[in-house]
């Protein structure tokens, strides 16, 4: 018995282990088979072909993306196809109001492609193309494919002309660019071309042509000239496209700075009398137009030089009516200010600093106000021009009226003897020691005539050769002053800054001169030259810039700085002074401050004379001038100041 208990024993005691290991198999099992649980998928592989590189703007691209795997695979898909900026460009490089095209009903191995109207590329730059699969069922994310695009600009089709300031104050040098465009606004940067610009501001001046492209765009430089709203295009003369900016506003005056340049000797370029210039007299209230640029030593306007305005001396000579010449860089009928006034049958001149046409021609233009039927002869010799692109010229110093000659006394300082003029015998002096000991290109001042015992005409210049042209005319017996641009000698000794005057009449006749100087034309940093078409600042008879007539004695002081076109910082004028309406005869003095009792005169004249002379005048600190009527006390006079440019 024992034996078999012994056995039974040993029989329950194995039973347990092999249940344990039955039922330990058969929980691994259940847990390796847990419900959800499937085997390991193979991913599915999204590609994009072709591999986009590179496409112009306005063309569409296709592609066809194409998922990949093995056939027991699920897969479910909602592809998103994204164009993304890479950088570069911060809008959709294609056309449209999506950028997302959903690619749908994919299988293993089955190809979509994505066409469609929306897919025309506008933008360039450089762009990511990124696809996923949003909806896919299995456990396995599906891949994702990046490839880069690059959308370069098309041909150009358009300028765009930009950068350019508004407002600006004339005299203005202002910068812009000119960019090449394809029709969705790229920048094309591979553009060649030989663009040409123009304004509708016609003395502006600028570089032609622009062939200096850099990544399509090109800069470029203007002086704006003329008054008013303004606009600059750009064409290209191979391709015909353009471009311009409008609405410029130009504020100021109407011409450019200016040095200056002297002639070495006065040179007469119209005298209808005799065909030169013009063929025939001038018919009253006709304007006539001649030629100044390109003649008689004055260069011809071209890209690189332009000429801006010219000093000389206009005469009229036998008119058959009296009134008044105006000449201006325009012809008009009725003009609003007058350069020379006159009586029948005086023969009489006038200095003038005057501006061109701003047409690109370089002409004058005169206009003979008088009765209808009336003519005269017209006579003009320049002694300078002005230019303000090209060769560096003299700028201008401007001094307040100083007595530099007079042959009635011995006080002044430069042709120190109370001897008069000679006929025909030329008297040359040093302007140095009054130009700041500097040789200066050429003086302005007003040279005066009195006493002389014959008429005919005084001729100032740099040397003593025989004069071919006349600074002043007169009558025997008669007090005439004429406001003057001389070129100075240029040699070297005692000919370096000489003026020489010659009193043109028949021999034995004699006549004193009087010289005050007003300025100086120097190389140099100083002031340049602004021409303006001729404005009327002063007319006493209208209360235009003083109330009323001017009593003798009595300074009377008025604004010249910013009236008009006239700068506000402007150191000096050049202009046209017109005495009228005069009580009693004598002078009026014109400068810089009030003064009673002047030392110098600017125009002389006789009771009821009208009479006018050219000035350079400096102006006051506060850029005022002084006018002072030299009479008996208890007289009055008119007076009207026409000004053709300032100094600045």
């Amino acid at each position: 018995m024992t034996s078999i208990s012994e056995g039974s024993r040993t029989g329950r005691s194995r039973r347990p282990l092999a249940f344990i290991g039955a039922v330990g198999l058969a929980t691994i099992m259940a847990v390796s088979l847990l419900p959800g649980a499937v085997l390991a998928a193979v991913p599915q592989n999204l590609a994009l072909a072709p591999t986009p590189v590179s496409i112009t703007a306005g063309t569409s691209q296709t592609w066809v993306v194409t998922v990949g795997g093995v056939s027991n695979s699920t897969f479910t898909a909602d592809t998103t196809l994204a164009i993304v900026s890479d950088g570069t460009a911060t809008a959709p490089v294609f056309a449209g109001t999506s950028i997302a095209y959903p690619v749908n009903s994919m299988v293993p191995g089955a190809t979509c492609s994505l066409v469609a109207p929306t897919c025309t590329a506008t933008l360039a730059g450089t762009y990511l193309v990124t696809g996923t699969n949003t909806l896919d069922t299995d456990s396995v994310p599906d891949s994702t494919f990046v490839a880069h695009l690059t959308v370069t600009a098309a041909t150009a089709t358009s300028l765009t002309v930009a950068g350019l300031t508004s407002p600006v104050t004339s005299p203005a040098a202002d910068a812009g660019t000119v960019t090449a465009s394809d029709q969705y606004g790229n920048v094309v940067k591979t553009f060649v071309g030989s663009v040409y610009l123009s304004s509708s501001d016609p003395s502006a001046t600028y570089s032609v042509p622009l062939t200096a492209f850099a990544n399509g765009v090109a800069h470029f430089s203007i002086n704006f000239v003329t008054s008013g709203t303004q606009s600059v295009t750009a064409i290209d003369s191979i391709s015909g496209i353009s471009g311009t900016q409008s609405g410029i506003v130009v504020n100021g005056t109407a011409a450019l700075g200016s040095t200056y340049h002297p002639l070495p000797a006065p040179v007469r370029i119209l005298d209808t009398r005799y065909y030169v210039g013009l063929y025939g007299r001038l018919s009253a209230n006709v304007p006539i137009t001649f030629a100044v640029a390109g003649v008689g030593g004055v260069p011809a306007e071209t890209t690189l030089t332009n000429v801006t305005a010219v000093t000389g001396n206009l005469t009229v000579a036998t008119p058959s009516g009296g009134w008044a010449v105006y000449l201006g860089p325009a012809p008009v009928v009725s003009p609003t200010t007058s350069t020379i006034n006159f009586v029948a049958g005086q023969t009489t001149s006038n200095g003038v600093t005057v501006a061109l046409s701003s047409d690109g021609n370089g002409t004058l233009s005169a206009t003979y106000i008088a009765s209808p039927g009336s003519t005269t002869d017209l006579v003009f010799d320049v002694t300078g021009y002005f230019t303000n692109v090209g060769t560096a010229g003299d700028y201008y110093t401007p001094i307040a009226p100083t007595r530099a000659v007079d042959t009635r006394t011995t006080g002044a300082p430069l042709l120190n003897t109370a001897v008069p003029l000679v006929a025909n015998m030329p008297v040359c002096w040093s302007m140095n020691s009054l130009t700041g000991g500097v040789a200066a290109a050429a003086v302005t001042g007003n040279v005066t005539v009195t006493d002389a015992t014959s008429g005919w005409a005084i001729a100032l210049g740099p040397t003593n050769a025989a004069p071919t042209t006349s600074t002043l005319n007169f009558t025997g017996g008669r007090t005439v002053a004429n406001g003057v641009t001389v070129a100075l000698g240029t040699g070297t000794g005692a000919q370096t800054g000489a003026m020489c005057a010659t009193f043109i009449s028949t021999p034995g006749n004699t006549a004193d001169l009087v010289f005050d100087l007003t300025g100086s034309y120097k190389v140099g940093v100083a002031e340049m030259y602004w021409p303006i078409t001729p404005l009327r600042i002063v007319d006493s008879r209208y209360a235009i810039g003083v109330s009323s007539s001017l009593s003798a004695n009595t300074p009377r002081t008025f604004q010249v700085g910013n009236v008009g076109t006239i700068s506000a910082t402007a150191k000096a004028i050049t202009g046209n002074l017109t005495m009228v309406n005069e009580t009693s005869g004598w002078a009026a003095f014109l400068g810089p401050n009030p003064v009673v009792s002047p030392a110098s005169s600017t125009v002389n004249f006789s009771a009821g004379q009208i009479i006018s002379n050219g000035v350079t005048v400096q102006l006051s600190a506060l850029y005022y001038l002084s006018a002072t009527y030299i009479s008996a006390a208890g007289n009055k006079t008119d007076m009207v100041l026409d000004v053709s440019g300032y100094f600045q």
